[in-house]
């Protein structure tokens, strides 16, 4: 039946992504960076691939469940006690571009309280985003620590990234034949090692997602059983969405996903009541749970909003269609969208993306929207981390960062590309709204949003999945020579 390999096509269609990504991870190496690297930068690279050889090689042996508990103990701890020595020796980093915004925001928030928004809302473009990252995860601690916030925030971002790691692989763990492969492939990420130096958000983000999926997962299988277990599904899916919501956008992501996999699961009964069921179980029945508290955070946040710089939602399209940094962030576009008064914003962004097309349509329409699946799957760069190191003279570190960069990210795309098809086509319905977070995320942010490298930092455990069956497929090709 065509739709029970589903995931199996869906798995091909991200191989086929995967591979682009490696071309073009290695054509940017090529012209980029090959011609500047000096021998820190070759010693850089070599001991870290040698470190991930090694860690690959311990978590690949046949263990018992008991060792393999212990093993994955070991890693994260060490995971922890490494990154927690990294975020407290580089808490005095200055923090630039959008984690320097992001702080003086709460910095000045903390200072005004409720006083101070209006004023901020008249400096800070996309106002209610800050908000949003900003609470209830980053403003709590700048108030718990007055003195030392940074440091803290590093500190938690060391956690976090442990807690993400140790998610991955419990996520993972049913899934792949040997659980500790991912396990060891998040620890070692550059992603989840250098972002516990940025004052964000990216971690918050990825954790919800990765516990999002899980739910909707439980859900998914409650409703053909327990009904008061999924009930609690339910209620937890929906806190899952209020919190993505204050993230404004990955709420977005989550709903196209589960949408899709109500379709998905319709098709697949031949039934339109499964369509009925899983539509308001994954997508309606949670918005409107949360809904009410949705509209009074919002009200609040609004009602300060007095300098309404930003249009939001279809700002960041028009964003992401301009054709001067390919559908990355460029400040023209954000000083059109200030100057416009409020009522002729829509009419400024539409007319703006317009232009873009009618001046180079094959370039708008064809070459921008692959130029963008391309960036996204860059991983690890545009990394703020990477770049507040080298602003502040920090050269050691920042050799140190852009080398795993460059090591990791051909390296996991390479052996993603060569198992993802395997990976989903084995697991099939289990693992498949992975892949749809993954399209959904293509979808966004080809057509409806900005895009950038470190966007990816949301779905690379599915990525870190895929090339953990690529490891095995490929070892097992060796074994069969």
């Amino acid at each position: 039946m065509a739709v029970e390999r589903a995931p199996l096509w869906a798995g091909r269609l991200l191989a086929a992504m995967f591979l682009l990504a490696v071309l073009s991870n290695v054509s940017r190496f090529a012209l980029k960076y090959l011609q500047s690297l000096g021998y820190r930068d070759w010693l850089a690279m070599s001991v870290y691939l040698g470190l991930l050889a090694l860690v690959l090689w311990i978590c690949r042996r046949q263990t018992s469940p008991g060792r393999e508990s212990q093993v994955a103990w070991i890693l994260l701890a060490a995971s922890w006690a490494g990154k927690t020595v990294l975020a407290c020796w580089l808490s005095g980093i200055p923090q630039a571009a959008d984690r320097g915004f992001l702080l003086q925001f709460i910095d000045r928030w903390v200072a005004g309280g409720a006083s101070a928004l209006p004023e901020l809302s008249r400096e800070f473009y996309d106002y209610p985003l800050w908000l949003g990252r900003a609470w209830p995860f980053l403003y709590p601690f700048r108030l718990w620590f007055p003195e030392h916030f940074v440091l803290a925030t590093f500190c938690l971002n060391a956690f976090l990234s442990t807690l993400l790691a140790g998610g991955i692989y419990l996520l993972l763990r049913p899934h792949v034949r040997r659980p500790l492969v991912p396990l060891g492939l998040a620890v070692l990420s550059p992603g989840l090692v250098w972002q516990v130096a940025e004052y964000g958000y990216q971690f918050q983000g990825a954790l919800l997602l990765l516990a999002a999926l899980f739910v909707l997962g439980r859900l998914s299988r409650a409703l053909d059983g327990s009904r008061r277990s999924a009930w609690l599904w339910l209620a937890a899916l929906a806190l899952t969405y209020f919190l993505l919501f204050l993230q404004r956008g990955l709420e977005l992501v989550l709903l196209a996903v589960g949408m899709a996999l109500a379709v998905y699961e319709a098709l697949e009964a031949r039934s339109w009541r499964r369509l009925l069921r899983g539509g308001l179980a994954y997508a309606v029945a949670p918005l409107l749970l949360v809904h009410p508290v949705e509209k009074r955070v919002d009200d609040y946040f609004r009602q300060y909003d007095e300098g309404r710089l930003s249009s939001h939602f279809i700002g960041h399209i028009a964003m992401g269609w301009n054709l001067e940094t390919w559908g990355e962030y460029y400040g023209p576009v954000v000083a059109l969208d200030r100057r416009t008064p409020p009522e002729r914003k829509t009419a400024a962004m539409l007319g703006y993306l317009a232009e873009q097309v009618r001046a180079r349509p094959f370039d708008a329409l064809v070459k921008l929207p692959l130029v963008k699946v391309v960036k996204l799957f860059q991983l690890g760069a545009a990394s703020g981390a990477e770049d507040d190191l080298r602003a502040a003279g920090a050269r050691t570190w920042g050799t140190v960062a852009r080398a795993t960069r460059l090591v990791f990210a051909p390296l996991a795309l390479g052996l993603a590309a060569l198992g993802a098809a395997g990976f989903f086509g084995r697991n099939g319905r289990a693992v498949f709204p992975w892949a749809l977070l993954v399209l959904a995320f293509v979808a966004a942010y080809t057509f409806f949003s900005e895009t950038s490298p470190r966007y990816s930092f949301y779905f690379q455990f599915v990525v870190i999945a895929c090339a953990a069956e690529g490891l095995e497929t490929l070892f097992g090709r060796r074994a069969a020579a």
